[in-house]
């Protein structure tokens, strides 16, 4: 009988930690999303496009943001007063038991106001922190600085 008792426990653990090992990445301090940023700012979004990227069993959705910059608390005078582009992607598709990034959390929708924490990719393109580089905030009360 403890031998049964044993074996379901191991069962039941085993089970515990393969769903823990497929999660998503953890959420980032506002710390550390701070330290990471090149540019933190915050953006009205004027239009949200996406698209599919990738093939197969590993397809991402690309969203592809146009914002005007409200407020820049971090980084260097960009999109003044010129709209910029801001890339951002979710999964789509991943083969089963796969585990690893998700993408950016709380991807925004045009007319949404966003905090963004932004790094300049190596193609020259602007992406958020991942996973939770993006916050969206309410039009009245922005706080325009670090949290």
């Amino acid at each position: 009988m403890k031998s049964i008792r044993l074996s379901l426990l191991l069962v039941l653990f085993g089970s515990i930690a393969l769903e823990i090992t497929q999660g998503a990445l953890p959420s980032r301090s506002d710390t550390d999303l701070d330290k990471g940023a090149d540019v933190i700012l915050v953006a009205t979004i004027l239009d949200a496009t996406t698209s599919e990227e990738g093939k197969g069993d590993w397809v991402n959705t690309i969203h592809t943001l146009t914002i005007q910059v409200v407020a820049i608390d971090k980084g260097g005078p960009l999109w003044k007063s010129d709209p910029g582009t801001v890339r951002c992607w979710t999964i789509q598709t991943r083969p089963k038991g796969w585990a690893g990034p998700s993408g950016h959390y709380g991807v925004p929708e045009k007319g949404d106001r966003v905090r963004f924490w932004l790094t300049k990719g190596s193609e020259g393109s602007w992406s958020p922190l991942a996973p939770n580089g993006i916050r969206i905030v309410e039009p009245e009360g922005i706080s325009v600085g670090s949290q």
